[in-house]
């Protein structure tokens, strides 16, 4: 059974560490939201989400857990230890999946009820059954995937080391091979430092499927050797050096960089056939 670890950050003050007692779990993380509507005099309908997958619901994620007590006091600390979570407002979620081997996944969640019956006959001073459902307003589990943690050893000096490894330098243009280990779509964060002397105009991230262009992002501004660029669809900000520059961007959709479930190929384009950045695709893995 898949099982909920924890509400909150470890070494938070706000952090609840579930109880081993879980004994019901369900979400609601692979319920889609259609949009097809009868047309005059045909059959069937019109499906306004084309051939893409349907939008996901908001989330909710519901479980239950028994509650054994030592004492009347060791009744009241625990309930009121478990109901603080009320008081909290959105936090990560954890869980860990079937495989107790597999990494632990989070989502952002809150608590939209915690309830508890009491009946004199099942000895409520003794033990009682609590369920406490979220909400989630991003219904999709999270792991790491390739995306690094900020901690000391990254730089911000002139060496691209300041967001990880596994950077590729791409000259005028080049692909970039991504795979998604996720069993749902996730966003794509694009970050490249210009690496080469030549200045160069418009920079274009593609992803292509079958050689064809199904997401696409456009910057078009002076870019010079050193610069540090990021597209971050997560955000929904453009950065170079820090700065905001999302009036010099264009996307093709909504979503700007969508990693599909296995291998995902990603063009980089400069307008300048001798210019040269330093790139990498970073993202979350997600899950339903």
């Amino acid at each position: 059974m898949i099982i909920l670890t924890q509400f909150g950050e470890t070494g938070s003050s706000q952090a609840y560490g579930f109880p081993l007692t879980q004994c019901s779990y369900l979400d609601n993380f692979g319920d889609l939201v259609t949009k097809t509507n009868r047309m005059a005099f045909a059959n069937g309908g019109f499906d306004e989400l084309g051939t893409g997958r349907g939008l996901s619901e908001i989330g909710s994620v519901q479980a239950e857990f028994w509650l054994h007590y030592d004492s009347y006091e060791d009744a009241t600390d625990k309930l009121d230890a478990f109901r603080q979570m009320n008081d909290w407002g959105v936090q990560r979620l954890f869980m860990q999946p079937i495989d107790q081997a597999a990494t632990e996944r989070w989502c952002l969640a809150r608590v939209n009820d915690i309830s508890n019956g009491m009946n004199v006959q099942n000895m409520p001073h003794k033990r009682q059954r609590i369920k406490v459902t979220f909400q989630v307003a991003d219904p999709f589990w999270y792991t790491y995937g390739n995306q690094a943690l900020w901690d000391s050893t990254y730089q911000w000096e002139s060496e691209i080391t300041w967001d990880g490894t596994g950077f590729t330098t791409v000259t005028g243009s080049g692909s970039l091979s991504i795979t998604n280990n996720g069993n749902a779509f996730t966003l794509g964060r694009f970050v490249a430092q210009v690496t080469g002397a030549q200045t160069f105009h418009s920079l274009t991230v593609r992803r292509l499927v079958n050689s064809g262009v199904v997401d696409e992002m456009v910057l078009q501004m002076e870019l010079v050797q050193n610069d540090v660029i990021e597209f971050n669809p997560r955000q929904q900000w453009v950065l170079v050096n820090g700065y905001d520059q999302f009036a010099n961007f264009e996307f093709r959709h909504p979503d700007w960089l969508r990693l599909l479930p296995g291998v995902n190929t990603i063009q980089v384009i400069l307008d300048e056939s001798t210019a040269a950045v330093s790139t990498a695709v970073r993202y979350y893995e997600r899950y339903v």
